[in-house]
Order: C-alpha cells, then sequence, then structure tokens
C-alpha cells in the first residue's frame, strides 16, 4: 500500500509540474496573417505592403513618390495584439505594439497607443 501512495505522489506531482510550466508568455503567429497584404490607397503610383512568414518573419515595403523604404523583423501575435521587432540603422531595436484584426481578406491595422480610432486598412494579395 505504501508503495501505492508514493507512485500515486509521484505522477500528481508530475502532472502538476506539466500543467503549471506551460508557456502562458510566448509568442504565437496567427496563421491567418501569413502572406501579403497589400494597403488600400487612393493613389495609384503609391504602394505598401506588409508580408508575413509563417517563420515568424516579416517585411514592410513603402514607396511614396518613387522613394521606397523597406523594413524587416520579426512579428508575433497574442489576442488581439500585434508586435513587430525590427532593428534601426544604429543599431536600436524598435518594437510596434498594433491592434489587428482580420475580416476575410481585409486586414485592419491599428495604433491604439497612438489613439487612432481609424484602421489602416489591407488587402490580401493574390
Amino acid at each position: 500500500m505504501k508503495n501505492i501512495a508514493k507512485y500515486l505522489s509521484v505522477f500528481a506531482l508530475l502532472a502538476l509540474c506539466l500543467t503549471s510550466c506551460s508557456d502562458d508568455d510566448g509568442d504565437y503567429h496567427d496563421k491567418n496573417l501569413i502572406g501579403r497584404w497589400d494597403y488600400v490607397h487612393s493613389s495609384p503610383t503609391d504602394y505598401d505592403y506588409y508580408e508575413f512568414s509563417p517563420t515568424g518573419n516579416f517585411v514592410y515595403v513603402e514607396t511614396e513618390n518613387g522613394r521606397t523604404i523597406e523594413e524587416s523583423g520579426l512579428w508575433s501575435t497574442r489576442g488581439g495584439a500585434l508586435k513587430l521587432s525590427f532593428t534601426e540603422a544604429d543599431g536600436t531595436v524598435d518594437v510596434d505594439e498594433l491592434r489587428y484584426r482580420i475580416s476575410g481578406e481585409t486586414l485592419y491595422i491599428w495604433d491604439a497607443d497612438e489613439g487612432e480610432i481609424m484602421a489602416d486598412v489591407y488587402k490580401l494579395h493574390k
């Protein structure tokens, strides 16, 4: 009987460790974001897009008045939050935490910290 109690306590302890040591603070990648999302512009000559890879990398490209800016880094999601981390030219790491929502083939992104109430609208690239 003593051995059974010993084994039960070992199993109980093991079950407790396995459930309490889960990765609750980890980064996730919303599979619905994977792909290229084109910004909906009113100008036919300017364009912006995000491209999110399944490996957690992203590229942001913005072209305005013939000038192109490209940023790349890592992305993750948690709830309705989209976190973009990239390294600036001076070596500092910049982290943008944005809000996002996907409806069909439309992506809405806004910066709640900046008080934005209007979302930037992107369409899934085909």
